[in-house]
């Protein structure tokens, strides 16, 4: 996506973008690694599950697409919310197990 903005000549568009969710991805790293020094984390030595680095940049690049002008803050707020309720159903009618419940 950056590579398209700039060749459209949007090029502040496309650093903006970077640094939204490559920031967001080093950061969750880093906050993994000190967990993961403090002992905070319980995964065997491998690096911590927590935070959710997905979750992180997914968050960047819906603010992103806001900051760009291809959304407003409501499109983003709307499609993060059918996201949500839409795996809400999917879980509750057919995640394994839910017809167990």
């Amino acid at each position: 996506m950056c590579a398209v903005l700039v060749l459209a000549g949007r090029r502040a568009d496309a650093r903006f973008l970077l640094l939204a969710v490559g920031g967001a991805g080093v950061l969750t790293y880093v906050l993994k690694g000190i967990l993961q020094l403090l002992g905070a984390d319980h995964d065997d030595g491998r690096l911590s599950n927590f935070p959710s680095g997905h979750a992180a940049v997914a968050v960047a690049v819906g603010w992103s697409r806001v900051e760009t002008g291809a959304h407003t803050a409501l499109d983003v707020v709307g499609g993060a919310v059918l996201g949500v309720g839409w795996l809400a159903v999917c879980a509750l009618l057919w995640a394994p197990g839910a017809r167990k419940r």
